[in-house]
């Protein structure tokens, strides 16, 4: 809200029928007496008594000049964001913005040359100290940050507003997330429970739901005793945090040994579990075979390999110039092609595996 926004509803709330009237002498004082506190300093006394003692023409002049200043920010300021394409989620800008008294400071912002470039970006690694280096203050920051709905069809991520508003040259993309100059940037919100997926679209998502019934029919291919499957199934069949679906591949794996040895298994351990990769990533199944080591699955390994397979394509499909991975301090890491894959599995972290999909998060 503006200076003279907050002038104006402070007149108004203060005058008994709400009603704003120059030529009220005592509607009048109660605007000398909002203006007394912010006149002392900067401005000669004597222009209380002009404007108590000025004609009423003159009087209903400045009032329209007064409303008309608050509407002409609010116009430039819409016309500023309309180069954004924030859609509707511009009126949330401006909403901010006159709540916390920056409608003037935020379009000298957007049309001075000192706005925030995407080298700036590149060089740092909290979106708040970013923005802190702005004229805006803190407080319409954290409300721009915390801006999060649709565009379109497309859901931006908590962080993303403020990026589009604030970086120079920004805009929401037309296919994905921002374009900077040219050079299109995919961000990845971290919620606290999850990181992003990143996949080809062709992927499902798919549930551990849809995976644990594949693992009770593997079972029941592989085992001959119907006292050890059904120890075995309920075993899988519960719930597991630490490795998800991966490390009941283990808990097979592990039993197989045991029963292959004393002739008490019918199918193929690897055939059988190649045939889930195979159901779960198509074209992008690897081979159980690779990450089968003395007496483990390693989990580790194919966690890292099957991630890097689906982040390439899931590069290839987009073909970002950047990818910002966000965490929920605002921390964050921007990565190039190149840069963005070797780091998966080191900087980048891999998580999930409820259900197929791997999730990356810093």
């Amino acid at each position: 809200m503006t200076v003279i926004d907050k002038i104006l509803n402070e007149w108004s709330y203060r005058c008994s029928d709400g009603i704003v009237d120059m030529n009220n002498p005592d509607k009048v004082k109660i605007l000398v007496e909002i203006l007394k506190p912010l006149l002392k300093e900067d401005i000669d006394g004597d222009i209380l008594d002009i404007l108590i003692n000025t004609d009423a023409s003159t009087k209903e002049k400045m009032l329209k000049q007064l409303q008309k200043s608050s509407k002409d920010t609010s116009k430039d300021l819409q016309g500023l964001l309309a180069n954004k394409k924030l859609g509707l989620l511009s009126k949330n800008v401006i909403f901010d913005a006159h709540e916390t008294g920056q409608e003037d400071d935020l379009v000298e912002y957007l049309e001075s040359s000192s706005q925030i470039t995407l080298q700036d970006l590149l060089g740092n690694n909290n979106l708040l100290t970013l923005f802190e280096t702005t004229p805006l203050n803190e407080d319409f920051i954290q409300m721009l940050v915390d801006i999060a709905g649709t565009i379109g069809n497309v859901a931006v991520g908590r962080g993303e507003v403020a990026l589009i508003t604030l970086l120079k040259g920004a805009q929401k993309a037309d296919k994905g997330d921002i374009v900077v100059d040219g050079k299109d940037i995919e961000i990845k919100n971290k919620s606290k429970s999850s990181g992003a997926i990143l996949a080809p679209e062709k992927l499902k998502r798919g549930s551990s739901k849809d995976i644990t019934p594949l693992l009770v029919k593997v079972i029941e291919n592989i085992f001959t005793s119907d006292e050890f499957k059904k120890i075995l199934i309920d075993d899988i069949s519960k719930k597991r945090t630490e490795g998800g679906w991966l490390t009941k591949i283990n808990s097979i794996y592990k039993a197989y040994l045991i029963q292959n040895q004393n002739g008490k298994t019918k199918s193929n351990f690897k055939n059988e579990i190649n045939s889930i990769f195979k159901n779960l990533y198509g074209q992008y199944a690897v081979n159980v075979e690779d990450y089968l080591e003395g007496q483990d699955f390693n989990i580790n390994k194919f966690k890292l390999d099957i991630s890097k397979t689906l982040a390439k394509d899931y590069y290839e499909e987009y073909k970002f110039d950047y990818i910002l991975f966000i965490d929920p301090n605002l921390n964050y890491a921007i990565y190039d092609k190149d840069d963005f894959l070797k780091e998966i599995g080191g900087k980048i972290k891999i998580g999930g595996f409820s259900d197929p999909l791997p999730r990356l998060s810093i």
